[in-house]
Parts: structure tokens; sequence; C-alpha cells
């Protein structure tokens, strides 16, 4: 349950000419040489009694499937013989001279039948999808309170869904978003500084068809005491299904290579995202998680968007949870909140 990417994306690399426009490209000689970090992933006791309980319920979810499955088989069943044996009885019975009735009585019993399986079919729908958005409820809610656990996190509250594409527009990574899903929202504090956070998909129309261009969770911080008008684009590209940022009209690309592209409105952002900052958020590597990482200024508000693999983000029916995606989302969450402290 949750969100899908479709079609496979086609990175594009920034041309020599782009690179022209900004600053000299500024990285490291040993960058591309440089060796993958593994980044230790320690199960904890709290991620393993959150499995449990979520195994439990999904269980219960599963049981109930089933046997609405069933339910809906019976009843397909029975509609089917009835209107089987109404039809021999028309066909027999009902051309008999004086007989006429009994067509019109089978006529009108199919009818009945057909509206009755209609309304069940409805009503077994709602009530699926009624029991499959508590399950999600229930996974996102226990999963949220275990990444966002302990004293640092206050004033905490957690929403399966509500309308976040403003929010996520406000970023302004991409144009022509048309498409939009949040779920998974959460809001509160970290260490005293208001955030939000929600998982996402975001698409654009390629060929009359929704493509993703970001599916992930989005970060939302306020940075009050910072310029308004500046505006900065940092991404980490990524891979298979990776796309460039492209609201990027009235930005300069000061830094880019085959790895990352930086992009900002005036050299005032460089006292922002300065060298501890550019640090912290190159801390993020591409693996089999993460597609890519993006980093915006916009508006007075800081937002860090990882677009996450769909087995990552999605929420597990058949199989129990993955306590490493548990374990990556606490390293991940801490990275993004000392990107967020290093900026003054």
């Amino acid at each position: 349950m949750g969100f899908k990417k479709e079609e496979k994306k086609i990175e594009v690399l920034i041309p020599p000419e782009e690179l022209e426009k900004g600053e000299e490209e500024k990285v490291e000689e040993n960058e591309d040489s440089e060796v993958e970090e593994v980044e230790e992933l320690n199960v904890e006791d709290s991620e393993r009694e959150l499995s449990k309980k979520v195994d439990e319920k999904r269980e219960e979810f599963n049981k109930f499937a089933k046997k609405q499955k069933i339910y809906n088989y019976i009843a397909t069943g029975i509609l089917l013989v009835v209107l089987i044996v109404a039809f021999v009885i028309a066909l027999t019975v009902g051309n008999q001279e004086g007989q006429s009735w009994v067509t019109l009585l089978v006529l009108g019993i199919a009818v009945v039948l057909l509206v009755a399986s209609f309304v069940f079919t409805r009503l077994q729908r709602k009530k699926m999808d009624k029991i499959g958005n508590e399950y999600v409820q229930f996974v996102l809610t226990e999963t949220n309170k275990e990444i966002y656990r302990g004293e640092r996190f206050t004033d905490l509250n957690f929403a399966l869904s509500n309308d976040e594409k403003e929010s996520f527009n406000e970023s302004r990574i991409f144009l022509n978003i048309k498409s939009f899903k949040a779920i998974n929202v959460t809001t509160g504090k970290v260490n005293g500084n208001p955030f939000k956070v929600f998982d996402c998909a975001a698409s654009v129309l390629i060929k009359n068809r929704p493509q993703p261009h970001f599916l992930g969770r989005m970060f939302v911080f306020d940075l009050k005491d910072v310029d308004p008008s500046l505006r900065a684009i940092f991404q980490i590209k990524g891979g298979e299904y990776s796309y460039p940022v492209d609201d990027i009209e009235d930005l300069q690309l000061i830094e880019g290579n085959n790895k990352y592209s930086f992009y900002i409105s005036d050299e005032k952002v460089k006292t922002i995202f300065d060298g501890k900052v550019l640090g912290l958020i190159k801390k993020f590597k591409v693996d089999k998680n993460i597609i890519d990482v993006i980093v915006s200024l916009n508006n007075s508000k800081l937002f860090i968007g990882i677009d996450y693999a769909d087995e990552f983000i999605n929420v597990p029916t058949k199989e129990s949870i993955n306590l490493k995606n548990i374990s990556k989302s606490k390293l991940d969450l801490e990275k993004v909140i000392a990107i967020r402290e290093a900026i003054k």
C-alpha cells in the first residue's frame, strides 16, 4: 500500500555549456574515486517490538481481506446460479401459453439480484477501504512513534493524509506538477524547531500519462531569519528513476557534475549554504533505497526531499516490516536534522 513508480526515468546530465554560465566547477580531485561508505544499520529492541505489533495487525488485516474475498466469491456464485435457473425457467415455462407472467417475474428477480449484488459489492468495498486505511494508519503511526522517539521531539501529530500540494509546490523543485498525493503527514518540533514531513508522489504528464518526478519523503522547516527572496536548490543526482530539477529559470548553476548540481539566486545564499551545510548534504548517498536527494531554499523555508525506492516507502501488506528500513529512516532523519541545525 502506498505509491509506485511506473516507468524508467532517464537521467539528464548538465551540458558543458551550462557549467560555463556559473562559476568554475568545484569538485575535489579525489571525489570521483572515493569509496562509497556503507552505513551501519543496527536494529534496536524497540524496533523488534514494533515489528511484532505490526505483524499482529497485518495478520488481522489479511484475515479480514481473505474473508471478504470468500464472501464475494459466494455472493457471485449464488447470483450466477440464480440467474441461470431463472433463465432456464423463462425459456421452458415462460413461453407456454398463459405463462408470460413467469417471464416477467423472472426478469424482475434478475433485476433485483443485480441491484442487490451491486449494493453488496459497494458496501464490501467501502468496508475493505475502511479497514485498509485503519491498517495503514496503524502502521504509519507506530512507525513514526519509533522514528521520532526521544525528548527532543515535541508536539508531535500524525495524520494519514492531508492536502500538502501547496507545501510541495512551495519548494519549487519541479514545474508543472499535475497530480499529487500525500500520506503519512507528521508535524511537530525537533529541538524547538517546528517541522513538517510527509510522504508524497508528485507527477507530471508525459504523453498524457502521469509520471512521478518525486516519490518519497519531504521535510519542511521554517527559516524565519532568512530573506524570503533567496532561492537555492542542491540535488544529489541518482539512478534510474531520478529526474533533474527544472524550476531553475531564475537560478544560476555554480557547481555541477555527474553527482550533484547546485543552483542559487544570489551570492548571499553562500552564507546560508556554506561549506559545513554543503558537506552535511553530501553525506547522503544514492543507494538501493535512495533515488536522489533534493534540498531547496525558498520563501524563508528549507525543504529536504528524499526520493525513495517503492519498497522502502510503501506499507507492507504481505510481508513483515523491514526493520532495516526503520533504521535507515532514523539515520536519514539525523542527517536532515543536522542540516537544519547547521543553518544559522
